[in-house]
């Protein structure tokens, strides 16, 4: 992943005329992300995409098990039959 001080590095290589290969040997990075990255005009961080969790359907039944008391064999979710 690139962020703004890499992309400010591989810039200013550029501008002091080493290629893209040699920017990406430097940098230790990716010869086609170097590449990818000196194409934009600026720096923009990477927006990831926002979807739904996973586990959201089952958010009340967690909320509920972790406000229970600990493991006792009064709360019965140990398996035992409660006294």
């Amino acid at each position: 992943m690139i962020d703004y001080a890499m992309y400010c590095k591989m810039m200013h290589m550029n501008h002091e005329g080493l290629n893209a290969s040699k920017i990406a040997a430097a940098l230790a990075a990716d010869v086609r992300k170097v590449r990818k990255w000196l194409l934009r005009k600026r720096f923009a961080p990477r927006t990831g995409s926002r979807r739904d969790s996973k586990l959201d359907p089952f958010k009340r039944d967690i909320g509920r098990l972790l406000e229970a008391p600990p493991y006792s064999a009064r709360s019965g979710r140990c398996g035992c039959a409660p006294f």
